[in-house]
């Protein structure tokens, strides 16, 4: 969630909350300083908002157990997705970059803001460490939902034993005394017959959180067009890429449909002025993405962060791989006057862009104008929230920004009466494994244990041990066995 803080509201800021703020006027909360990168009257941003009641909107991030290696900690254990395994305490955060990009690959450090680490610490080999990718919303005890991108990264701890994706309880993830390890996954079902899939997924927990307040979901309709809403999230909380506490902002519902750009802009030339003087390009995405003109605009792939999200400033649209690069990143976009077309090709494929780029179905568009947050970075699914029937209740999943960049509001997967549905019946969710961690134990002469992530769906595995004419043994600090008896 981008925080740029205006004199107004931070005065505003230090006349009711001085027990929880420290104010200065026009200071930089985390350097000191004035910041020249901004002006200090451009954007109302979010506040901090660490009540209780909101701890069911957490953090979603990577787990490395580097005891876990080869050569670690003598003792440790030796799975890291054991479901009942004990909670982590994180320890500060010590750093930025180190977000961790589509394929498996770790980014350069510095180069996202969503990275940064935070471990127990301890001798040899570090402890555990926490990455924020992502924001997720309970919906019961053990489901949480997200965005569908945000989801997937649950598949990429099935290929390795010492990651793991976890939900961290609490306003400040890297502070957190509290994880859960998630140990499957669902997504959306496809709409429109077949072209389009919701970025709206749910994961599920080892563990039941018994103590929080969940939150429950609320069709998004046209009659709330123009009404504020609330985002949360863990994501960027100014243009220095702070990040990682939770924060709320206001947007205000634009629409639900048709072309966006004219949503974001009044006029096509208030498009193009701002392209040209920011380097933000549009986004293309989807079926309706105009493809552009001969000479260059296309740079190829590979700048992708996380597929769908707005990573880094180097936002791919979904399952695309990063067809569009950003300004910066591989030239993708020629300015006027280069590869010898002058501006002509350049302005009538923004037009295209203007004329033909509509939200897909199951989308709303938030925010963009100067009094609202901006969501980015691991603000991705973070939920859309409002008041209604007296309580807090979502709306929609923020999934991607209209630009490369952070700016000019969000794209949310909104809640529509099919993926309400779907998320109801993925909130009944029932552990395969309930009691059962995957060390596992003894039933008489059965083995029983859960399965690993890397052995597929999450399932109770059962083998007697008497087929062998053999006993159960279960150390309870390694994997249950069959043995002579």
């Amino acid at each position: 969630m981008k925080r740029i803080w205006s004199l107004g509201a931070l005065l505003l800021s230090c006349g009711v909350g001085a027990t929880q703020f420290a104010c200065s006027s026009g200071v930089d909360e985390g350097t000191g300083v004035v910041p020249s990168d901004h002006k200090m009257d451009d954007l109302i941003g979010s506040v901090p908002v660490n009540s209780k009641s909101l701890d069911g909107i957490g953090s979603i991030g990577f787990v490395y157990n580097y005891n876990n290696y080869p050569g670690g900690t003598a003792g440790s254990a030796s799975r890291l997705e054991t479901a009942d395994a004990p909670s982590l305490a994180g320890g500060p955060n010590v750093g930025s970059g180190g977000s961790f990009a589509t394929g498996g690959a770790s980014s350069t450090a510095g180069s996202s803001p969503t990275g940064g680490w935070s471990s127990t610490g301890g001798s040899g080999n570090p402890g555990p460490s926490f990455l924020p990718q992502c924001t997720g919303t309970l919906i019961s005890k053990t489901s949480v939902l997200t965005s569908r991108s945000c989801a997937q990264l649950f598949e990429q701890t099935k290929y390795d034993n010492y990651v793991s994706i976890q939900f961290a309880i609490g306003s400040n993830p890297t502070q957190s005394t509290r994880r859960i390890t998630v140990v499957d996954a669902e997504y959306a079902p496809v709409v429109d017959g077949g072209t389009s899939y919701p970025d709206i997924g749910v994961l599920h927990l080892g563990e039941a959180v018994t103590d929080v307040a969940t939150f429950a979901v609320n069709v998004l309709n046209d009659d709330l067009i123009g009404k504020p809403f609330a985002a949360v999230g863990y994501g960027n909380s100014d243009l220095s890429y702070r990040y990682g506490t939770r924060r709320a902002g206001s947007l205000v519902l634009r629409g639900t449909s048709g072309l966006l750009y004219p949503m974001v802009f009044d006029s096509f030339d208030a498009l193009y002025d701002y392209v040209l003087s920011t380097g933000n390009y549009p986004t293309p995405y989807g079926n309706d993405a105009p493809t552009p003109a001969a000479g260059g605009a296309s740079s190829s792939g590979g700048s992708s962060g996380i597929a769908g999200g707005a990573f880094g400033g180097s936002f791919s649209s979904a399952g695309t791989g990063g067809a569009f690069q950003t300004a910066g990143a591989g030239n993708a976009f020629p300015t006027a006057g280069t590869g010898g077309g002058g501006n002509d090709w350049f302005r009538q494929y923004l037009q295209s862009i203007y004329d033909n780029t509509q939200l897909a179905s199951g989308e709303a568009y938030f925010g963009g104008k100067e009094s609202d947050a901006q969501p980015c970075g691991a603000d991705q699914g973070g939920p859309m929230v409002r008041k209604a029937q007296g309580q807090v209740r979502v709306f929609g999943v923020f999934s991607h920004t209209p630009f490369g960049s952070c700016d000019k509001g969000g794209v949310y997967a909104r809640i529509t009466a099919e993926t309400k549905a779907f998320i109801d019946s993925a909130a009944q969710w029932t552990d395969p494994c309930s009691g059962v961690n995957t060390f596992g134990k003894c039933i008489g002469t059965t083995a029983t244990r859960c399965s690993t992530s890397t052995e597929g769906k999450r399932r109770l595995i059962e083998f007697d041990c008497s087929l062998l004419n053999q006993a159960c043994v279960a150390p309870g600090c390694a994997e249950v066995a069959c043995t002579d008896k």
